[in-house]
């Protein structure tokens, strides 16, 4: 069993729960496409943190310290990533608030591929994402016992967590989506979300340039 389950569930949760990155594309693609392109966006967001907790489980996030340029490559690219998502929502507002009306877009109205991409692509951008998977999650596996078995047993309980806490905003995405008022709220959102999208990747990109 993984060392000190219930503290790690109680970090985790209080981690998730403050809105980054994640959620503000997740509430964003919900108010776009609806609670299926939020749950996507969700599932590439577990997808990516799938990948950075096996690197931490299993000792490869030595490869980062070893090369650290292969880190630096990843969050620089992840950096300009989220400047293109908060330039296409900056866009998408500036249109929407344009229009004399808007009609409510529909699942089928929006790329498919998309949504699952953002939540990868965002997710492994994240610093707080990276922090705590690589400084964390590796102090509650114990090195006596079987890794993978633990490993299994604490990625479960991450995907738990941190899918519910985000469906809970995808919900309130979704809830928004119903507003009489839907095209000053999807415009709103969709500004915002590039104002801190932008925050959040020139935070990433003084911390790069300082190293």
């Amino acid at each position: 069993m993984p060392q000190n389950l219930l503290p790690f569930v109680m970090i985790l949760a209080a981690v998730t729960l403050v809105p980054g990155p994640n959620v503000i594309v997740v509430i964003r693609n919900t108010l776009q496409g609806g609670i299926g392109e939020g749950t996507k966006t969700i599932f590439g967001n577990l997808v990516a943190l799938l990948f950075m907790a096996a690197l931490a489980a299993f000792g490869l996030g030595s490869i980062f310290i070893l090369y650290p340029s292969s880190l630096t490559t990843v969050r620089a690219l992840g950096a300009t990533y989220l400047l293109y998502v908060a330039w296409k929502l900056y866009c998408s507002g500036r249109q929407n608030l344009a229009r004399d009306s808007i009609e409510m877009p529909n699942g089928d109205s929006v790329d498919r591929s998309t949504s699952i991409k953002d939540g990868l692509f965002v997710s492994v951008s994240n610093p707080k994402a990276i922090l705590f998977l690589m400084s964390v999650f590796p102090q509650h596996i114990n090195p006596d016992d079987n890794r993978v078995q633990q490993f299994i047993i604490l990625f479960a309980t991450l995907v738990c967590v941190v899918f519910s806490i985000h469906f809970v905003y995808a919900l309130f995405g979704s809830t928004m989506r119903r507003s009489q008022h839907f095209k000053i709220v999807l415009a709103a959102t969709n500004l915002t979300a590039a104002t801190l999208l932008v925050v959040f990747s020139t935070i990433i990109w003084i911390s790069l340039l300082g190293n």
